[in-house]
This record gives structure tokens, C-alpha cells and sequence, in this order.
């Protein structure tokens, strides 16, 4: 196993068009949302991948806070950019 491929449940694949997403923000900050809007996957699973890339260091997290309810989170690129990965099945 490669010890840069992401663990079970991220998909090399999916986890680039997130990643290529946040890039497209110019250094703003994204959400949740702002991914899955952008991709057509759902809140959750856009969550899944922006936690993913805030826990391996790849972005950084901050929350804004609003009048009433959860604070949002909010996913910035850490610099230098992450590399994209290499889906296995482009390598072949």
C-alpha cells in the first residue's frame, strides 16, 4: 500500500475535485456547502473530505460565529498547495 494514498472511504478522485474546489476560492475561505454546491456531492460528504484535508495538515480551520446555531467552519489551503494525488487507474 502506498503510504501517500488516503485512507478508506477517500477516494483519490473525489478528494481532487475537493481539493481543486478550495483552490478556485483565491485563498477565501469555503464550507461545506460552498464545496458541495460546487461539486453536486452532498454537505456530509464534502465535510468528510474538508476534515480530511484539515486533519493531514493539507488546511486549516477556523469557525465564524453567527447569532444563533453551530458555528460554520470555515477551510482555507495551507501553502504551499497540496499536490494532487495520482488516481492508480491514470497510472496504468
Amino acid at each position: 500500500m502506498n503510504s501517500g494514498a488516503p485512507p478508506k472511504g477517500i477516494s483519490v478522485i473525489t478528494l481532487n475535485r475537493v481539493i481543486g474546489v478550495v483552490e478556485q476560492s483565491a485563498g477565501d475561505a469555503v464550507t461545506a456547502a460552498d464545496v458541495a454546491a460546487s461539486t453536486g456531492m452532498s454537505a456530509v460528504t464534502a465535510r468528510r473530505y474538508l476534515r480530511f484535508l484539515a486533519a493531514s495538515g493539507r488546511a486549516s480551520v477556523s469557525c465564524r460565529y453567527g447569532r444563533v446555531g453551530a458555528p460554520e467552519r470555515l477551510y482555507r489551503l495551507r501553502a504551499p498547495r497540496p499536490q494532487r494525488l495520482k488516481n492508480e487507474v491514470e497510472t496504468r
